[in-house]
């Protein structure tokens, strides 16, 4: 391993895979609906990934 890695946990991790939203979130003063379908919705998302990277 080559050049200076600063890290705060005990493992640095050089590359990682996330999921995100780029989408601004939205000011309301009541709860959305769709909250509770983000759980699901991401965890869809990061199998799907996980899939492609198995079939590579």
């Amino acid at each position: 391993m080559t050049g200076v890695q600063t890290c705060a946990l005990p493992i640095c991790i050089d590359s990682l895979k996330v999921v995100y939203s780029e989408e601004e979130p939205v000011s309301s003063a009541r709860i959305p609906a769709s909250i509770s379908f983000v759980p699901a919705a991401a965890g869809l998302a990061i199998a799907s990934e996980v899939v492609r990277d198995l079939i590579k």
